[in-house]
């Protein structure tokens, strides 16, 4: 399981006010699951604006993708992130199963090694042999997927196609072959597009918000008013 910090604020400093103030255990630990409810509801606002914590729109898209719409739309569903104590002073939010590497991926960033015998492994052994009734078959949904990652391009026209136009056009035989002829591996650059964390200012207002309705009902949609 991978985490995310909830926020790259100082969570010294959140420990030195909670202490100030003299919260008991349950009190002290009710605010900071708030505080951690309130960082994935800017986190699900900023996925739906498509920007980043400091505000700026997200890195657009690869060429090499044939998705469209708005990104990480569904990462911040509440089945999939979730919120936990830890050592009694400080909130995180973490994601469950894989969907923390997709988070953290794009969260920060960085380098993502693709390998051939990964996709090769979509075509059964009877698909990648010659004169057999499945090579000549048109590709799946998830065949062609892999293909436009692969950064596949129509030999005719050089252009890279979508995934429907791979499912009607390319036959298994032929995808089989574009893969035996790619490289061994390559690396594709995941831009960062940071979606979680608050703003120093942030923090210190929902703190302040949250400890005055400490013993109240919490409801995160109820203080739309303290996201950025």
């Amino acid at each position: 399981m991978i985490r995310i910090k909830a926020t790259q604020s100082n969570w010294t400093e959140v420990r030195r006010t909670l202490d100030m103030l003299s919260l008991d255990p349950a009190r002290r630990r009710r605010l900071l699951m708030r505080l951690g409810r309130m960082v994935v509801a800017q986190g699900q606002r900023n996925i739906k604006e498509q920007k980043t914590v400091d505000g700026a729109q997200f890195a657009p898209r690869s060429r090499r993708s044939d998705k469209r719409g708005p990104m990480l739309k569904r990462l911040m569903r509440s089945k999939w992130a979730k919120v936990r104590m830890i050592n009694g002073f400080a909130s995180e939010v973490f994601f469950l199963r894989g969907v923390g590497y997709v988070a953290r991926k794009h969260q920060e960033g960085g380098d993502e090694e693709y390998r051939r015998e990964r996709h090769a492994k979509l075509f059964a052994a009877d698909e990648q042999t010659p004169g057999r009734a499945y090579f000549g078959r048109k590709c799946s949904e998830r065949q062609a997927t892999e293909l436009v990652r692969c950064g596949f391009r129509d030999r005719e026209s050089g252009r890279r196609r979508p995934v429907k136009w791979i499912m009607e056009n390319v036959t298994v035989g032929q995808a089989v072959e574009y893969l035996k002829a790619t490289k061994e591996s390559w690396v594709v650059k995941v831009p960062a597009r940071p979606f979680l964390g608050i703003s120093e200012a942030q923090r210190r207002r929902m703190i302040d918000v949250l400890y005055a309705g400490i013993d109240a009902k919490f409801r995160a949609k109820d203080h739309g008013d303290l996201l950025g």
